[in-house]
């Protein structure tokens, strides 16, 4: 996809990741509407990216508010190109330490901010695919790329919450990207590790770096998205682990329907009817 002139809405895009990814298609030449509740954060990216790209208000956890961000995009550019799904926080706010806490507690003490992490991170991802939709068929080269995570395709010791809201949104890109694909949409979905965006735990980021695994910068990932704009399709998941590393294609594992399509020698434990 050639970027210059396309109509780019970022979720999340204040700070971290989403404004690395503003600056990236921005220079590409797209026209960038980055939407956030950090108003500060986005006025300033605002004004360092200038004119015609804004920063908007948005919480992605409001239909009407979606609804009304996407009226104004298509009254003013008729429609958008591109969609990149990227707010998301964790259970502990920016920054808060992770390690020795009991994870299980600590939901159960505070479960309302367990249904925060959730609504942000899967419900406003998929109100945006939802609300998007109609202002993206008809363009050609139309992509929605959903924030997901390497925490959703492992276990996640240090967060659950995060750890379950962004697996969701994996088993939602394999059942959109088919049926948007139809309708001339492409979704795919990012899976980073390790990125220095500030959302992680402290204490965890310090381990890390202490054990030799360095954080990647917010740009790699932006780069990491640029990239799928240019190349990706329809239902793929990419990694971006490691700077060292590029971008790569993660096939998500497929499970066989049938016992006889599984690998190996699966174990069998035959089913016995109740009698009588």
């Amino acid at each position: 996809m050639n970027l210059k002139g396309k109509i780019a809405l970022i979720t999340g895009g204040a700070k971290g990741i989403g404004a690395a990814t503003a600056r990236r298609l921005a220079r590409a030449g797209a026209i960038v509407w980055a939407a956030d509740v950090d108003d500060a954060g986005g006025r300033e990216l605002e004004k360092a990216l200038g004119a015609p790209h804004r920063y908007v208000h948005l919480d992605v956890t409001d239909e009407a508010a979606w609804g009304a961000l996407v009226a104004d995009m298509k009254a003013l550019h008729g429609g958008i190109d591109i969609a990149f799904l990227n707010a998301g926080i964790m259970f502990r706010p920016r920054g808060a330490p992770a390690l020795g806490d009991d994870l299980v507690e600590l939901v159960t003490k505070d479960f309302n901010r367990y249904r925060q992490v959730m609504a942000i991170n899967t419900d406003g991802v998929l109100l945006g695919a939802l609300r998007c939709l109609p202002a993206m068929e008809g363009r050609a080269g139309a992509h929605i790329v959903v924030m997901s995570s390497d925490s959703g395709l492992r276990a996640h010791p240090w967060d659950l919450a995060y750890g379950m809201s962004k697996r969701a949104l994996l088993s939602m890109l394999e059942t959109f990207a088919p049926l948007y694909e139809k309708r001339g949409v492409t979704m795919t979905a990012i899976c980073p590790a390790g990125v220095d965006s500030g959302i992680s735990p402290a204490d965890f980021k310090q381990r890390r770096i202490a054990s030799g695994q360095d954080y990647a910068s917010t740009d790699f990932a932006a780069a990491a998205v640029e990239t799928m704009l240019q190349e990706g399709k329809p239902g793929e998941v990419w990694m971006a682990r490691h700077q060292d590393h590029g971008f790569w294609v993660y096939p998500l594992p497929a499970v066989p329907a049938q016992v006889d399509a599984m690998p190996g020698k699966p174990k069998i434990f035959p089913y016995v009817p109740m009698q009588g």
